[in-house]
């Protein structure tokens, strides 16, 4: 089992190289290809804190998209690299609130987003409340979350 001390990453990065068949006629990525890396960084910062699927699994619960907001600047191009960050930003009764920055390749944010995620039972899918899900990492959340990008 992991110590509280190994679970201390509050943010998770993750680089990404658009490929030719992620962009539209502009040359720009699409929008579900920008949301899947920022599900896939979601993912290992999930199974990080140890709230990934595996570990919901076992206590028979899921993660459920409630909410996203994207907004870009501007969008990569095929051959970009581009830098996909995700934090925890809040917790409620029922949501865990994620966002996420990306970046290009000199480091310039040109993209973010909000997401809001429920827990449901696997069973009667009925949302369950986020505090006993979380409470491993209670250390994290004791501090202020950031609602920002954090350092």
């Amino acid at each position: 089992m992991m110590s509280k001390e190994s679970i201390n990453k509050k943010s998770w990065e993750d680089e990404y190289s658009i490929s030719f068949d992620e962009v539209d006629t502009k040359n720009e990525a699409f929008v579900p290809v920008l949301w899947s890396f920022m599900q896939e960084t979601a993912w290992h910062h999930a199974d990080h804190l140890r709230l990934g699927y595996s570990d919901l699994k076992e206590l028979q619960y899921f993660w459920v998209l409630s909410r996203l907001s994207i907004q870009m600047a501007e969008y990569p191009r095929w051959g970009d690299q581009i830098r996909v960050k995700t934090w925890l930003a809040g917790i409620g009764r029922l949501f865990a609130l994620r966002h996420f920055s990306l970046a290009n390749s000199k480091g310039k944010v040109i993209g973010t987003a909000k997401s809001a995620w429920l827990v449901l039972d696997l069973k009667n899918r009925k949302p369950q409340r986020i505090g006993p899900v979380f409470k491993h990492i209670q250390h994290l959340l004791e501090d202020h979350l950031p609602a920002e990008e954090p350092e």
